[in-house]
């Protein structure tokens, strides 16, 4: 097995296991899923018989949460085995779509979307990989009401999984946000749990904290609650072991630009009132291979009035396409 873990793909909610042998279709994806991870792990080491068996259950196991009958199961193992992912695209569709006819059709897309994710992250159950104890916060947190909906999250953690970045032998961990309700706002959290998902990063050797697939409303809403100056805060004790992922990308109604206006910038006024200098120095908002501070986040937007950038007469349209905070700052010439 790789070193430093075990590929075992087992759900966490199982119930009792089917022991009998792989079947032929079964030990084909199971074999295709081994060499795609082991390839993203940087290992040529081959599995073993015991290895496809838990693949195998694991693959029964899904079956059983979602549903599928043995013409949908076919299917779905046909996509994993031609698959060229651990995880995502038409294999994670087939699932969320069993996921909806087990309910009789009266689960909404996104909640479909999020059962297929968590029973596709449970395939990466190992204890250097996803703990049992994660699998159970996050099961748990999908079935209460009392959280926000864990789709985006999950699919980020498995697009880390997928892409290699966790360290083997360590674990992601994924941290449901409590919803906002008519009381008001829940606590805002601290330490590496303001943010959605924390993991060391098998390039740079550090603990990650990352804010998964933030929309322009959620973005500044962790902001203003405090949150990112909170998973800023924890980073900023051991810079050199820790750091921190926004990843924001500008859409057609929220463009780069659009994150150095004024109310956008107001916003971010409150996270600087609790960072010290050198946290204000610290890279966090992610856009395509750039990370941006503070700092250098609120001298762009000095720049971009001074040009009178700012007022809605001062273009036509011609930074529309601009999709980064780095492009935008070669236009502006800083």
């Amino acid at each position: 097995m790789l070193a430093g873990l075990s590929f075992v793909l087992a759900l966490a909610s199982s119930g009792a296991a089917d022991n009998s042998p792989p079947s032929a279709l079964e030990q084909r994806a199971c074999e295709q899923q081994f060499r795609v991870f082991a390839k993203s792990m940087g290992s040529s080491e081959k599995q073993s018989a015991k290895d496809l068996g838990e693949c195998a259950g694991a693959f029964r196991q899904a079956r059983a949460a979602s549903g599928m009958d043995e013409g949908q199961y076919g299917r779905w193992l046909q996509c994993v085995a031609g698959s060229a992912t651990t995880s995502g695209g038409p294999c994670d569709k087939i699932l969320m779509e069993a996921f909806a006819r087990k309910a009789g059709g009266f689960l909404d897309e996104d909640k479909a979307q999020e059962r297929a994710a968590l029973a596709a992250l449970a395939l990466f159950r190992t204890k250097g990989l996803v703990s049992d104890a994660t699998l159970k916060e996050i099961e748990g947190a999908s079935r209460d009401g009392r959280h926000m909906s864990l789709t985006d999250t999950l699919e980020d953690a498995l697009q880390m999984l997928r892409e290699g970045r966790v360290r083997a032998g360590t674990d992601l961990a994924v941290y449901p946000r409590l919803a906002i309700t008519s009381k008001g706002d829940p606590p805002p959290e601290k330490g590496e749990r303001a943010a959605n998902l924390a993991f060391v990063d098998a390039r740079s050797g550090k603990r990650v904290v990352r804010f998964s697939r933030l929309t322009a409303g959620m973005l500044f809403y962790r902001v203003r609650n405090g949150e990112i100056a909170n998973a800023l805060t924890w980073v900023g004790q051991k810079p050199d072991a820790r750091s921190i992922e926004v990843p924001f990308e500008a859409t057609e109604y929220f463009r780069a630009y659009d994150l150095l206006g004024k109310e956008s910038m107001k916003d971010l006024e409150t996270t600087g009132k609790r960072l010290s200098p050198a946290l204000k120095r610290i890279p966090f908002l992610v856009q395509g291979k750039t990370s941006i501070s503070y700092e250098r986040w609120v001298a762009l937007a000095a720049a971009f009035r001074a040009r009178g950038l700012d007022k809605a007469s001062a273009f036509s349209g011609e930074l529309d396409g601009i999709q980064t905070l780095a492009d935008l700052e070669k236009v502006l010439g800083r």
